[in-house]
């Protein structure tokens, strides 16, 4: 593995953010999460004529679903899709795109209780998301390329002399893909949360749930309440997707015509 001749500034602080994503519940949440595939093409932003060519050149490589053969994408999977969009329109070629993709993909990681290896790529993805950090990605002219916050960007200007690269932000990538989210990023992060707030935050921050209520007790969270709709096939195949949720079904003639649930999650 090749590494940029370009040193970037990360700080103690990013060691202790990232072991802590890799080792509690939240961060398995949340990492289960950006790497569940639900979106389609079209949220991708790519026609289905591109989006084939760059699988041929093995840019792409994710689910499909079923018989149709539908592509089937991650949060991760769209970041990266529009990463590469950008590139290309700043005249980045496909060969140069793969050695990003190796090195965002297969370079510096962390790995957790289950050997699963987890990118640096995704952590900034998960603080952006989350805590709303300003996120840049550094893509250097040797196809290294690497997520920074603002702060260490600041800091990585200050101290190194960085060769040619191009700078993508992060945070906009992703409000495209959470529209009805405010994502703008918080260049001051003053605020230190736990577990539970973490948990609370990741949810609102996603938007996926028509409501969410938490309920506390003595002034601290007890109970995390997140209401979603559901597709009346997958009914039966939810209700086995956690051991704490309550479901509510409407039918008519026989046929399901909704359904919601609200899975509950004890802190």
């Amino acid at each position: 593995m090749k590494t940029s001749q370009s040193a970037v500034f990360r700080g103690d602080g990013f060691d202790r953010t990232a072991i802590d994503y890799v080792t509690t519940d939240k961060g398995k949440n949340a990492s289960a999460f950006l790497n569940e595939s639900r979106f389609t093409v079209k949220e991708a932003e790519v026609t289905s004529r591109v989006a084939n060519y760059w699988e041929s050149q093995g840019l792409i490589n994710v689910e499909r679903d079923g018989e149709k053969g539908w592509r089937k994408f991650s949060i991760i999977d769209l970041v990266w899709l529009k990463t590469v969009t950008k590139l290309r329109n700043f005249g980045w070629s496909i060969d140069k795109l793969k050695e990003v993709q190796t090195s965002l993909f297969e370079g510096p990681a962390f790995i957790d209780k289950n050997k699963r290896r987890i990118s640096f790529f995704e952590i900034y993805i998960a603080m952006a998301l989350t805590l709303r950090k300003p996120v840049y990605l550094l893509v250097f002219q040797d196809g290294i390329a690497e997520p920074v916050y603002y702060e260490q960007y600041s800091a990585t200007l200050r101290f190194f002399e960085l060769k040619d690269y191009t700078v993508l932000h992060i945070n906009p990538i992703l409000q495209s893909i959470f529209p009805n989210s405010d994502l703008t990023p918080l260049f001051e992060q003053t605020v230190e949360v736990d577990d539970n707030e973490f948990e609370v935050l990741f949810a609102l921050r996603t938007g996926n749930y028509e409501s969410i209520t938490v309920r506390s007790k003595n002034g601290q969270p007890k109970t995390l309440e997140l209401e979603e709709r559901v597709d009346a096939p997958t009914v039966f195949q939810l209700l086995n997707e956690h051991d704490f949720q309550d479901m509510t079904v409407k039918r008519r003639d026989g046929k399901i015509l909704n359904a919601k649930r609200t899975i509950i999650k004890n802190f």
